[in-house]
């Protein structure tokens, strides 16, 4: 079995890919950008929750 190399998208790819997507959509993409399990549920949409 021949190991293919992972080639990333570029941030210009990942962003228009979020614009021409519906919005229901959107967050699977921001889901795959390689963030880790505990960087997701921390994310908030208000902001930072610590002091």
């Amino acid at each position: 079995m021949t190991k293919k190399k992972l080639v990333p998208w570029t941030q210009e790819r990942v962003h228009a890919m979020g614009e021409v997507l519906p919005g229901r959509f959107q967050a699977i993409v921001d889901a795959g950008l390689g963030l880790r399990q505990g960087e997701i549920l921390a994310f908030s949409l208000t902001g930072s929750t610590t002091a």
